[in-house]
């Protein structure tokens, strides 16, 4: 019980920690907004064209400017960076809560803040700004997409976890937060479907963990349900992850030791 206990205050003290940076959340929102202000007239305009996907490709960018805010993979990775080049990391990993869940909570407590005051209020705004429509109902498709959202932020999760124990030998993760951003305009979808793309390009694309990270999630809302062959990919990359991370953290505590700490 204090174990949960103990997790739930982590969670609590970083919400709290993000009310006091207003300024920054009100920054956040506007740059948004305009985001998705540009993306509205850009296809609002190639509309004028007649193309038949407009309608759906306008509304996924839309969508795609509240879902960015989301992914954790740089936070996360920042955050073990800042700890490393403060030298506080070596006192994180003797913690009685293990760094990957001092920094999953972290994270979690950051998500839930700005879910609740950027996403959500942002998601509603487009509705009404942009009459953009939302596609989610209670029922079994709709779960689908939530699977997915989850799956695919705990990838970002991971990513980010695995670049943050990198700055343990790097010190430094812009470099490798700088290539991930890229991938994910490339490979993930983060600003246009994948669907744009030729179908052999698309079907390559599909298989990266980028696409599992936003244009899974993101198409699943467009269309109403997540196929389970997306679902079944974002779980391998998952695990493939999960082993991969615990097999950095294992090496990077055997060098400590050995380097004396």
């Amino acid at each position: 019980m204090d174990k949960i206990w103990s997790r739930l205050t982590l969670v609590k003290t970083q919400f709290r920690r993000q009310t006091y940076y207003r300024f920054n959340t009100l920054m956040t929102i506007a740059g948004a907004l305009m985001a998705a202000t540009v993306q509205f007239f850009v296809w609002k305009s190639v509309s004028l064209w007649g193309h038949s996907d407009v309608e759906h490709i306008s509304q996924y960018a839309i969508f795609a400017t509240s879902y960015a805010l989301l992914i954790p993979t740089a936070p996360v990775a920042r955050r073990i960076s800042q700890s490393v080049m403060k030298g506080t990391v070596a006192y994180d990993m003797i913690r009685p809560i293990s760094l990957f869940n001092l920094s999953l909570f972290l994270q979690i407590g950051h998500f839930l803040f700005t879910l609740l005051t950027v996403s959500i209020p942002l998601s509603i705004s487009y509705h009404f700004l942009f009459g953009v429509k939302f596609p989610f109902t209670l029922s079994i498709n709709s779960l689908s997409i939530l699977c997915a959202s989850f799956f695919g932020l705990f990838i970002a999760f991971e990513i980010g976890y695995s670049i943050g124990l990198l700055s343990l030998i790097t010190t430094r993760t812009g470099g490798f937060l700088s290539m991930f951003d890229g991938l994910m305009i490339f490979l993930g979808g983060a600003y246009l479907p994948l669907n744009i793309y030729p179908s052999f390009l698309k079907d390559l694309t599909s298989l990266t963990p980028f696409a599992s990270i936003q244009y899974f999630p993101l198409q699943g809302l467009s269309n109403g349900s997540v196929p389970s062959w997306q679902l079944i990919t974002q779980l391998f990359w998952l695990a493939l992850l999960i082993c991969i991370t615990n097999i950095q953290e294992s090496k990077l505590r055997q060098r400590l030791k050995i380097a004396g700490g």
